[in-house]
């Protein structure tokens, strides 16, 4: 699956290791040693939110491969 970042960049989720969400409100995908923002986010509340929407596709897409 592949998403695209605020800046433009295609990331295939497949090579992603960890996302989360740093203090300062951005989601952050991890690959290896290398982080790339998704998005950044005015509150903790609206990353938050944006990350459960992300979580919860990431799981409706994997059940959907089997």
């Amino acid at each position: 699956m592949w998403i695209k970042s605020k800046e433009g960049k295609l990331i295939n989720l497949d090579r992603v290791d960890t996302i989360e969400v740093n203090p300062l409100n951005s989601i952050i995908c991890k690959i290896g040693d290398r982080g790339v923002c998704l998005d950044s986010f005015k509150t903790s509340e609206d990353a938050m939110e944006s990350f459960n929407v992300l979580q919860e596709v990431l799981k409706a897409n994997e059940l959907a491969e089997f």
